[in-house]
């Protein structure tokens, strides 16, 4: 077999994975398996005062990403634990988790 039937071989379309309607339903679920959670760093004002939401983030499957409330910070850290003990260290923060849906 020669290069050039190796990359055609390689690069043939696949057969179809059943009618639009089961495509749609399959790439559905594939992307509700891989959707991130939504979560919230909350700083605590005072002892159980009041609290304010510090920042807004989304947890993948290998990293989290975080985006200050006040659209001042952005950072990305290997999950949503490691963002809530890193950016709690100059401020009492609490992480709390957005329920799925």
């Amino acid at each position: 077999m020669s290069d050039n039937e190796i990359l055609a071989a390689e690069h043939a379309p696949a057969e179809p994975l059943g009618d639009e309607a089961e495509f749609a339903a399959l790439v559905e679920s594939f992307v509700r398996e891989q959707a991130p959670r939504v979560f919230a760093l909350v700083e605590e004002v005072g002892e159980r005062a009041d609290a304010e939401i510090f920042a807004w983030g989304l947890a993948l499957a290998e990293h989290a990403e975080v985006f200050g409330a006040a659209g001042r910070m952005r950072g990305s850290f290997g999950s949503a634990e490691s963002a809530c003990e890193v950016l709690g260290m100059a401020r009492e923060l609490r992480l709390v988790w957005l329920p799925e849906t």
